[in-house]
């Protein structure tokens, strides 16, 4: 494996990002999603294991991890279909000291995992001398997209904050956050105007990295669909 290629992927959901990202020719180490049912999905399609068929032959899932579940981990089946919000209050993992995240899927909250990964200094210092080529995702959208309810204090814009600092934490060559256009439209609340983009790309400047915001488009990219996306590109290294 080619480490100048290898990537971890946050936020994966179902494995949109990490086909193209596979497409282009970087290599998962590995992934986090929330959900239960998308990681269903994603250890399918990218990982090759059907949590589904091993749930009902009463198997375990050897590259699809909890990182925390109120059900241990022989009962996939409650695994699946479990409240993913209230699986992080769960006292089972499938996370140690020792754990082998190359080529995983770990199911579970970010937070939850970074409490894991500062807990566990010798796993952060191998990640880091994987040297990560990219650390891509696209954190939930559903609070700053125009057709969504715009909350401004949801507790999902929090999760790019976590995002960039789990970059500080593993320290990859490059960061890939993907966004909708409407994380660029304003808050306003008593006369001020608050911007959602401004501060997400802060929180990378202050784990170190140089960020660069854009609007990018996939009908100009030999993609039928319009499809406008915000993009923040980070790296704390000179491009060349």
């Amino acid at each position: 494996m080619s480490k100048e290629k290898l990537h971890i992927e946050l936020f994966a959901g179902c494995g949109g990002m990490g086909l193209g990202l596979e497409a282009a020719g970087f290599e998962l180490y590995f992934a986090n999603e929330l959900s239960p049912m998308a990681s269903e999905t994603f250890s399918y399609n990218l990982l090759g294991e059907n949590l589904d068929e091993l749930s009902k032959m009463g198997e375990t899932p050897e590259k699809t991890l909890w990182i925390k579940s109120k059900y241990p981990k022989e009962n996939l089946t409650a695994r699946l279909r479990e409240n993913p919000f209230l699986a992080k209050e769960g006292s089972s993992t499938d996370l140690g000291p020792g754990t082998d995240l190359n080529k995983k899927l770990l199911v579970g909250d970010i937070d939850n995992l970074l409490d894991w990964l500062s807990a566990n200094e010798e796993i952060v210092t191998e990640l880091q001398r994987k040297d990560i080529s990219l650390l891509s995702g696209g954190p939930p959208c559903q609070s700053f997209s125009l057709a969504g309810r715009r909350e401004r204090n949801n507790a999902k814009n929090l999760l790019p904050l976590s995002f960039s600092k789990f970059a500080g934490l593993i320290k990859p060559k490059i960061v890939l956050l993907e966004n909708v256009k409407g994380i660029t439209a304003p808050f306003t609340e008593a006369g001020r105007k608050y911007y959602a983009w401004f501060e997400v790309a802060k929180a990378f400047a202050l784990e170190g990295y140089v960020p660069v915001c854009m609007l990018l488009n996939s009908k100009y990219f030999g993609v039928a669909q319009n499809r406008p996306r915000f993009i923040l590109l980070a790296s704390t290294r000179t491009l060349c």
